[in-house]
């Protein structure tokens, strides 16, 4: 058998012909990767044992990749001869084919899902150990199912295929909604939905975040999948990884709500409660940094350059410029602790730029947990690209990821969008450049309080997993999957961590407080951010049975 480079079965996964069914493309990606453009002859059995499907799947597929012209005609071919019961099957692969893939370029992919794609489509003959440990629904005589396992059908493995080959190295799938994933998969919208319904059932899709539409920002985004690559059974052994469960029985200003309504109301509150006059920042600019320059200058016909004297200061003296006497600033108290409403002072500079104009007076729901999500992924890529930076004493500005907000909020290519006030539009890039900095800042924090001294966080990749409980406003738990790149030592896979209260060995003690979880506890902190962590975890959470350590304050060194 001599197949062809697997990347023209990643072309055939890119594929958007509607008619092409997830069916005839698992038949084409096997046929590509086995004997690539040689023609064979098979018996039924052989089909079903190289190709991992039934003879029935078989056949539908095969008689529409021949008329979709993708497979040679063989009825009229003389070397199509009938022996001895049921005629041998040939396949023969069409130029037709070859042209379409030669238009399709296959972008950069994460290779850390190369194994997972091998489990799913690249399987040697006889290999296939998805189709060994196949489960069907069985229905007990009151019609209740008995078993929650699935049959890993064509239909799954495409799917799944699809969406590794645009995830990233946490399993987070971007920039890639649902009618594009109908169109690479070949699947109706029903279908797609019943298939999405069934690999998370199956414990391989974590969770969604809908798409959304909006006017002023964000445009026409579509939604993001998050898929499970800590405890999954498809890439063997790789990196380390771990689920981290956090929450707080401390509830406060910062904390009382989600991320994404916190950022909105800071906004709206810059308008009816806080709002400060261009000369208002720049004096406060002046007192803080000592600058007495250009006192008789009105600030509000110069806000582009009051903008680049808001970042001058904060990269210089950091979000918390103040100088706070007797009183120390510790990031876990925005989460874990009592909070000092000064801390968050520094929003009040961006109030001459009037943000709250970029928001109808009703937001969505949806709107509102997509801001969350995107502020999640910004503060990761913050603590990917430039965690030893990240301080309270400065504000470091990664323009990589600056330039990342910028392309995700504002969006828009048509020249209606070219009118928005471009000190808004920077003001606002800005803004939320803070608002993640200081979202990654505080998970810093934590993360070294919650997480043993032996985990280094140099190379580590993380995702912030959406809450999937309904009707969950507040911002209290979060839930992070962390992939610890060149982490030697072996690392407990599931985490859960509490926060709040008082030591009780250390009453006076002003260190943030927090205990791990431990059997049922555990579980029912997965269980708050709506994950089952039986299903999270196939092969079983990994709990300690060290009485000692059940008590104990974990402690932990980021990087500094």
């Amino acid at each position: 058998m001599v197949g062809l480079s697997k990347d023209f079965c990643h072309k055939v996964l890119l594929m958007k012909n509607n008619q092409l069914t997830p069916e005839a493309k698992y038949l084409l990606i096997r046929v590509l990767f086995l004997y690539g453009n040689t023609t064979l002859m098979l018996s039924t059995k052989e089909v079903v044992k190289q190709f991992g499907i039934s003879d029935a799947v078989f056949r539908k597929a095969r008689s529409l990749l021949l008329d979709l012209g993708y497979l040679k005609d063989t009825k009229n071919d003389p070397e199509f001869v009938r022996t001895v019961g049921r005629p041998r099957i040939k396949i023969q692969l069409t130029q037709l084919l070859f042209d379409d893939l030669d238009g399709i370029n296959v972008k950069s992919r994460c290779i850390y899902h190369d194994l997972r794609l091998e489990s799913l489509l690249f399987w040697g003959v006889g290999n296939d150990f998805l189709r060994s440990i196949n489960k069907k629904k069985i229905k007990s005589e009151s019609q209740e199912v008995q078993s929650s396992g699935h049959t890993f059908t064509a239909a799954t493995r495409i799917l799944l295929a699809v969406l590794y080959l645009h995830a990233d190295v946490c399993g987070s799938v971007r920039n890639l909604g649902l009618v594009e994933v109908s169109k690479l998969t070949g699947m109706s919208s029903d279908r797609l939905d019943s298939q999405l319904g069934i690999i998370e059932e199956m414990g391989y899709l974590l969770s969604r975040v809908s798409g959304i539409t909006h006017k002023h920002i964000f445009g026409h985004a579509k939604g993001i999948f998050f898929l499970n690559v800590c405890g999954d059974n498809l890439a063997g052994i790789e990196a380390p990884s771990l689920w981290l469960a956090l929450n707080t029985t401390a509830i406060n200003h910062y904390n009382q709500y989600y991320l994404g309504f916190r950022v909105y109301k800071f906004i709206k509150d810059l308008k009816d409660k806080f709002y400060y006059s261009a000369n208002d920042v720049s004096s406060l600019i002046k007192y803080v940094t000592t600058d007495d320059s250009q006192c008789d200058i009105d600030w509000g016909d110069r806000l582009p350059e009051l903008l680049q004297n808001i970042r001058k200061m904060l990269e210089e003296k950091g979000l918390y410029f103040r100088d706070y006497k007797n009183y120390v600033i510790d990031p876990t108290n925005f989460y874990a602790g009592k909070f000092n409403v000064q801390l968050i002072e520094w929003v009040q500079l961006f109030a001459p730029y009037k943000l709250h104009e970029f928001f109808p007076d009703e937001v969505t729901t949806s709107l509102l947990k997509y801001l969350h999500s995107q502020i999640d992924y910004f503060a990761s890529l913050l603590l990917e690209k430039s965690g030893r930076q990240i301080t309270l004493e400065t504000l470091y500005v990664d323009d990589s990821v600056l330039c990342e907000i910028e392309l995700n909020v504002f969006p828009f290519k048509d020249k209606g969008h070219s009118s928005i006030d471009s000190n808004k539009k920077m003001a606002l890039i800005f803004f939320i450049y803070c608002i993640s900095y200081q979202h990654a800042l505080i998970v810093k924090a934590l993360l070294s309080c919650a997480l043993p001294s032996k985990i280094s966080f140099d190379k580590a990749k993380l995702a912030f997993l959406p809450i999937k409980l309904k009707n969950h406003f507040s911002g209290t738990s979060f839930l992070i999957s962390i992939h610890l790149i060149g982490q030697k030592e072996s690392v407990e896979k599931i985490w859960a961590v509490q926060f709040g209260g008082k030591d009780p060995k250390d009453a006076s003690s002003l260190k943030p407080y927090c205990v791990r979880l431990f059997e049922e506890d555990c579980i029912a902190a997965f269980d708050n951010h709506g994950y089952d962590l039986n299903l999270l975890n196939q092969i079983g959470a990994d709990f300690s049975s060290d009485a000692d350590s059940k008590d104990s304050v974990i402690s932990a060194n980021f990087p500094s």
